[in-house]
């Protein structure tokens, strides 16, 4: 057998000398023996097996291009007939599919970027908050979207970013606003408090810088400098204290931001915490009002243009009192919420060119706090935290003596013209900067207007503004705006059958 293997594969001798296994396993250099084909050291297939080989690959294309013929006459045939045999299905696919590319591509390459741009956050932080997003805002599960965000600020602190930074801050408001989106506002207003404590320790860290000036901190001029290491880290002084006077404030009105949304969620419905929502929204004024009382000190403005986020402007301090002034009105203190609104109305009107509806809003609001301060004295009642009607204690301070009818009447002649006033600036407001709200304040005007003109025995004028709250409330289409307003419309009913009762039994 040997032998016709040498004769067909190269002249191999037909005995060969044993090789030594330390020879096969370690003889690496071995020169090649007369038996092998080679050509200077280097080996080459045999003409047989070459060829071989060349009628191996013809095969092989051959048979490959059949199967390529034959696939594509299947095709061809099968092309043919697929509009006729699938007149709908055919359409209805090809629209999938591009509907599917469509859906892709916006998210890819619109939807991810909005949720957390790469540029604001560090990689890794990005891309825990991108999943710690996904179960917040699309597959709500806040257990897995709170473990994400808790590795987020991990990551934050691994890269350095401060508690009071800008990405920090923001993580824990994506915190809060989860628990709000799940329903859990006791974990909200929770996580809220820490986060506040968290940054006022910074800010109260700055205690020396309320108490010197600023010029007094930073100015070097006066200190004679003759080493260029002392001039240099004079310099890097100064920079890190402008650095610090310039983050203080934007801190400071994020802690606002964050004690009027404390409040709003205390004062919701979900928990109903009348006292600790005004106390918070107490602390958002005094803490604004403090920061002004500085910059004024340190020679700064005390608020800044729209277009400057370094600090609050005119109407960010007057959208600060306006929460405050709403929880003195729920309480039963119209006395001290009238002031605020007014306060607040002329820091707004005078920050905005022309009317709007927060404008509006603020004038009904106001004519509604007239009138019903006109009936807090009249009547000896005030509103409790519930909002529901309570007689005060005879001891109470706040009681006074029974306003005239006289007195009554300018009152609401009073809130009458600021009622008016709401309607006139919501119906100038210009189409592009009108909202719902404009409409809102129409209807409540109206029904302020209705329930005036049904004190003062006009029932003719109150039916017709009733009819506008009507309409209005059936424009806007919210169901608690109509229900409201029918039963509006049968309290005026009421008050004029009485007055015909009374005028009936008058006469002889």
């Amino acid at each position: 057998m040997l032998g016709r293997a040498s004769i067909r594969f190269g002249s191999v001798p037909s005995r060969l000398s044993p090789i030594p296994p330390y020879r096969r396993l370690y003889s690496f250099t071995a020169r090649p023996r007369p038996g092998n084909c080679s050509i200077n050291g280097r080996f080459r297939t045999s003409p047989l097996i070459a060829s071989h080989l060349r009628s191996q690959n013809r095969q092989f294309s051959s048979d490959f291009s059949q199967r390529l013929r034959r696939l594509r006459r299947i095709y061809r045939d099968a092309s043919k007939d697929i509009w006729r045999k699938n007149p709908i299905l055919l359409p209805v696919a090809i629209l999938s599919v591009i509907v599917s590319f469509a859906l892709a591509t916006y998210v890819l390459g619109v939807r991810l970027p909005k949720v957390v741009p790469d540029t604001h956050y560090p990689p890794k932080v990005a891309d825990a908050l991108r999943k710690a997003l996904y179960y917040t805002e699309v597959n709500l599960q806040p257990q897995k979207a709170l473990q994400y965000y808790r590795e987020a600020l991990a990551l934050c602190k691994e890269e350095g970013l401060p508690a009071y930074s800008d990405e920090v801050i923001g993580i824990k408001l994506k915190v809060v606003d989860m628990f709000v989106n799940a329903g859990l506002y006791k974990p909200a207003v929770n996580a809220l408090d820490r986060t506040i404590q968290e940054t006022t320790k910074f800010i109260n860290g700055q205690s020396e810088l309320q108490t010197k000036s600023l010029k007094e901190l930073l100015t070097l001029e006066d200190i004679p400098v003759e080493d260029r290491n002392t001039l240099d880290f004079q310099e890097a002084n100064k920079e890190a204290l402008e650095f610090r006077m310039k983050q203080r404030p934007r801190l400071v009105k994020k802690v606002i931001g964050m004690f009027l949304l404390m409040g709003d969620l205390l004062a919701d419905d979900h928990m109903r915490e009348f006292e600790k929502a005004q106390k918070v929204r107490e602390n958002a004024v005094r803490m604004c009002l403090v920061e002004m009382k500085l910059r004024r000190a340190l020679g700064q403005p005390v608020v800044v243009p729209p277009e400057d986020d370094s600090w609050m402007t005119l109407e960010d301090v007057g959208h600060t009192i306006t929460p405050l002034a709403a929880s003195y009105t729920e309480s039963g203190r119209p006395d001290l919420a009238l002031p605020l609104y007014m306060q607040s109305l002329a820091m707004i009107r005078e920050a905005q060119s022309g009317p709007s509806c927060k404008q509006a809003t603020l004038l009904e609001i106001i004519a509604t706090t007239i009138w019903e301060h006109g009936l807090y004295e009249h009547t000896l009642f005030k509103k409790d935290l519930t909002g529901q009607p309570r007689l005060l204690e005879p001891d109470d301070p706040r009681l006074k003596e029974k306003s005239t009818e006289e007195e009554l009447r300018n009152l609401r002649n009073v809130a009458r013209s600021w009622a008016l006033k709401a309607l006139d600036v919501a119906k100038h407001v210009p189409a592009d900067d009108r909202s719902e709200e404009c409409d809102e304040t129409c209807a409540a005007s109206s029904r302020l207007l209705a329930s005036m003109a049904a004190a003062d025995k006009n029932f003719k004028e109150a039916w017709k503004w009733q009819a506008e709250e009507r309409r209005l409330a059936t424009v806007l289409g919210a169901e608690d705006l109509v229900a409201a307003a029918d039963e509006h419309a049968q309290m005026i009913r009421e008050m004029e059958e009485e007055h015909k009762a009374e005028e009936s039994a008058q006469k002889p």
